[in-house]
């Protein structure tokens, strides 16, 4: 088979950058998604706060998927039930379907938007036995709004992910009791309406500098011990408390699907661990473009939307006309308690830039300052930044002239 541009992931990202490339001349493309139907991780967020932007209107994640599903085009090739195997840095997709068999197409440019996964238990330290009642907060997600399966009666939530916070509210909803949210430090990491929603409107218990330090039970969970700790995280073993519960939900939080990405000879940005990008989502495989949570966890979906635009557009003039941005690379650096920001490269321009900013912990009250060449172009103070929001900023592309320095710090009075 073979195709203008192949996007790889169905859910918002894939859907926005195949409108969009469809839209910018791309004549044949082909949008491959692993599950029955379209939409992604939307299919499962039955919570409210999509479409704000897009459609003015206040819409659940599967109303959002079915708006954004019913915009594609019909010539657009739409391979559900299909698991890509790989991608080569040639833009040769290998994939595989029960329909169709091993599938090869050969792209002229594709686009990476296979989204996120949830961080296992596996990769949690905790102590104990291992009975049933343990889930990852997206596992349970999925069970309560796709099979409509609630996980168990009295749930202890460890993270305060988005997602944990989330599945906190909803469990609450539905008349299950959140014994309490457990967060191993001393901020919360989830958007902060998220966090007011818990605690102001339905009371949920939320303990910070806490540590789940034992699983208890045999054949089904029957408890977990907890402890504070401090800001080295020490735990304080005199001070070791059970709590009774049935269920514990890890919300232990998201990192990118960038299994395709490392084999197709992508470069990873360590910080984010998704794709090294510019401004036009181009990665340093020319042809290969990314979008969407596959490059790093957004906060927002219109930030996805944004950014599949620009991914759809970029792959689209690539595949039909060669058209690529090839102009001097500039590095962003990120200083002080910047984890990262998106992009991590800069390519010489006279535009305006938008660079999205993460922190590494909560600042308040706080500052991003940005510098080249010794100067100081950019500097905007802040009440609050916290790790769970990205805060975007617009530089003036006439600016930057070397490679720049992000710093974000808390203020001084």
């Amino acid at each position: 088979m073979k195709a203008d541009v192949c996007i790889i992931g169905g859910g918002p990202a894939g859907i926005e950058a195949a409108k969009e490339a469809k839209s910018n001349g791309a004549k044949r493309i082909v949008l491959i998604e692993r599950e029955k139907i379209l939409g992604g991780i939307l299919n499962q967020c039955i919570h409210t706060g999509f479409g704000q932007r897009l459609y003015n209107e206040e819409l659940s994640g599967p109303e959002y998927a079915d708006k954004i599903i019913e915009e594609i085009d019909n010539d657009i090739k739409i391979l559900n039930e299909t698991y890509v195997l790989s991608v080569d840095n040639d833009l040769l997709v290998t994939a595989i379907s029960e329909q169709h068999g091993l599938i090869e197409i050969q792209a002229k440019a594709v686009i990476l938007a296979q989204g996120c996964r949830e961080k296992p238990r596996g990769a949690l330290d905790i102590g104990g036995t291992r009975p049933s009642g343990i889930f990852t907060a997206g596992t349970a997600q999925r069970l309560l709004k796709l099979y409509g399966k609630l996980v168990g009666k009295n749930i202890v939530i460890m993270g305060t992910y988005d997602l944990g916070l989330i599945m906190a509210r909803r469990f609450t909803y539905e008349g299950i009791k959140v014994k309490m949210v457990i967060e191993s430090r001393p901020y919360y990491m989830g958007l902060s309406r998220n966090v007011a929603e818990c605690i102001n409107d339905l009371n949920i218990p939320m303990l910070l500098s806490t540590k789940i330090v034992e699983i208890m039970g045999n054949e089904r969970l029957t408890g977990v011990k907890v402890a504070p700790i401090d800001e080295n995280g020490k735990i304080d073993y005199e001070k070791i408390q059970t709590v009774e519960c049935d269920t514990l939900v890890l919300a232990a939080g998201l990192v990118p699907e960038n299994e395709l990405t490392k084999n197709a000879g992508v470069k990873l940005n360590f910080a984010s661990l998704g794709a090294i990008t510019d401004q036009f989502c181009q990665t340093s495989v020319k042809g290969i473009y990314a979008c969407g949570n596959v490059l790093y966890v957004h906060d927002i979906a219109d930030y996805v939307t944004d950014e599949a635009r620009i991914a759809g557009l970029g792959a689209a003039k690539y595949a039909m006309s060669g058209y690529y941005h090839d102009e001097t690379i500039f590095d962003v650096k990120s200083v002080g308690d910047t984890k990262y920001t998106m992009p991590k490269i800069i390519r010489k321009t006279e535009d305006n830039i938008k660079l999205y900013v993460r922190v590494n912990k909560r600042l308040k009250p706080a500052f991003i300052s940005v510098w080249c060449k010794g100067k100081e172009i950019y500097h905007k103070n802040f009440n609050i930044l916290i790790h769970g929001e990205m805060q975007p900023i617009i530089l003036n592309g006439r600016d930057i002239k070397s490679d720049i320095e992000v710093i974000c710090g808390e203020k001084n009075d």
